[in-house]
């Protein structure tokens, strides 16, 4: 098959993905976090391929409905980010914060404090529509914490990003996994990548070719091959 078994994440682990040509990447997290119940095998897509985890702790996730994913512990950012442009970027916040808390004070207050965790403060009034790439990929990220996963999803969030940008994403990352979230990225930036991942897995057109630290698999052959060129 096309893809191949992953290993779980382990707990607080920030693992990274890395795909040339970006075949394969997003379904990972689609089947991560699928948008409907897979047909047939309730662990399989229709080609048979395995799903990247069944479980989150002892709650079996396969074939469940996003809200059941968010219920689980599993929070998700897409490559381009999934705001309300309308609203303003607290009441962004605040709709993940009433997955779990249906007080619209205390999600208020809460919005706030992940606003400042990644540094938005100060565009908690403004229509997120209005915010640059980067600072709406921030607020994607501070609204999936919102639902207080246990593990977070997030697909290229340095993408398109200049050198500072790229720093300021690094350090969500870092602070986010020194909250005890588990982190499974697919990201091309190499930058922003070896300061947070514990380990890296490299997908060439959708098949595993490495899988270690970042100093493994940045002196590894096969992925040198295949991103620079023999």
């Amino acid at each position: 098959p096309a893809f191949h078994r992953f290993h779980d994440a382990a707990p607080v682990r920030s693992e990274v993905e890395e795909d040339e040509a970006g075949v394969g990447r997003v379904r990972r997290l689609a089947q991560q976090a699928p948008p409907r119940e897979p047909p047939g095998d309730a662990h399989s897509w229709p080609d048979r391929s395995p799903t990247f985890a069944s479980a989150i702790g002892d709650t079996d996730v396969a074939g469940l409905r996003p809200e059941q994913c968010a219920h689980a512990g599993i929070g998700r950012t897409f490559q381009i980010a999934r705001t309300f442009v309308s609203m303003t970027a607290q009441q962004n916040v605040m709709v993940g914060c009433l997955l779990r808390d249906r007080s619209v004070r205390d999600a208020r207050v809460r919005a706030d404090e992940l606003l400042a965790f990644v540094d938005l403060s100060r565009c908690a009034d403004r229509p997120a529509g209005s915010l640059t790439i980067s600072e709406q990929r921030r607020l994607a990220v501070a609204r999936a914490l919102a639902t207080r996963p246990r593990v977070l999803l997030m697909d290229e969030v340095m993408a398109g990003l200049n050198p500072s940008e790229v720093r300021e994403a690094v350090s969500v990352v870092l602070r986010i996994r020194d909250q005890g979230i588990a982190c499974l990225i697919v990201e091309h930036v190499l930058e922003g990548i070896m300061p947070i991942a514990d380990r890296i897995v490299v997908l060439d057109y959708g098949r595993k070719i490495a899988d270690g630290t970042p100093a493994e698999v940045s002196s590894d052959p096969a992925v040198i091959a295949a991103y620079l060129g023999d």
